[in-house]
């Protein structure tokens, strides 16, 4: 598993003992582990936070790009209805083919369908064939110059609500990519550019924000509501302006209040059961 930016090696070590991982995947992350491209692989934390998101949200037809061995396509497969599909993109037979057993073993591998080809064209037979708006959630871990063509492509795909999680956009190999002169590294440089970044979810604390605060500096923001509030978890808040398709009101990070009252509760908007 890569070193990650923001956490500290006893962080870390605690996460990967506890991360819920099935015998089949450990077997699967164990043997990809044994090829010299192993730290391309996502941690077992990882997979497990993208199958309880794919479950969470419902999601049923769902788009990966960067299979390498095949881990986090069976992640997401798991988490699957039975007559969910997963698009997966990656130019590699000799790496795919690594995890297909797996796949099979997993009961999941209808589930998978599986386009060795240039992601690009099948993103562009997806749009061809109807695909437009149909797909719930993509993930986006492949090659770094083509993350922004892949981005624009799998917006047309996915479905209004629909979700983008996209690796390395902060770091590679556990380094900020404002630090490294890879080609990796700068091809992200060029298309995150001047852009600004929200931070959302519960992590105000400094050992988060100011390893942030050295990436992006005044470009990290977070919604002018949240201010005053700690921990920042008004999640409820960000989802009821993104279902009225309102945008939130966003301040910089960087000199804002941290500690306050907190913003009155908002009341539940759920439905009265029957």
């Amino acid at each position: 598993m890569t070193r990650r930016l923001v956490m500290s090696d006893q962080i870390e070590a605690y996460v990967a003992a506890h991360a819920r991982e099935g015998d089949v995947a450990a077997r699967l992350r164990a043997e990809t582990a044994k090829l010299p491209e192993a730290r391309m692989q996502i941690g077992a934390d990882q997979a497990a936070f993208l199958a309880l998101f794919v479950r969470s949200t419902g999601a049923r037809r769902c788009i990966e790009i960067g299979t390498f061995t095949g881990y986090s396509a069976l992640a997401i497969a798991g988490a699957l209805p039975n007559d969910g599909r997963l698009v997966c993109c990656d130019v590699s037979e000799e790496w795919t083919d690594v995890g297909r057993p797996f796949w099979r073993e997993a009961g999941v591998e209808r589930r998978i369908d599986l386009r060795i080809k240039p992601a690009l064209e099948t993103l562009d037979e997806l749009l061809a064939i109807g695909g437009r708006g149909t797909f719930d959630f993509a993930f986006l871990d492949a090659d770094k110059p083509n993350y922004a063509a892949y981005y624009e492509k799998l917006l047309e795909l996915l479905r209004p609500g629909g979700m983008i999680a996209v690796d390395n956009t902060l770091a590679l190999a556990g380094q900020p990519i404002f630090e490294l002169e890879t080609q990796s590294a700068k091809a992200l440089r060029r298309e995150i550019g001047d852009c600004e970044v929200v931070l959302l979810g519960s992590i105000a604390s400094p050992k988060y924000v100011d390893a942030l605060l050295q990436i992006f500096g005044p470009r990290l923001l977070f919604p002018a509501d949240f201010v005053g509030r700690g921990d920042m978890s008004r999640g409820g808040l960000l989802l009821r302006h993104a279902a009225a398709n309102v945008e939130l009101p966003y301040v910089p990070v960087a000199g804002a209040v941290r500690h306050g009252p907190r913003p009155p509760k908002l009341a539940p908007q759920c439905p009265p059961r029957r």
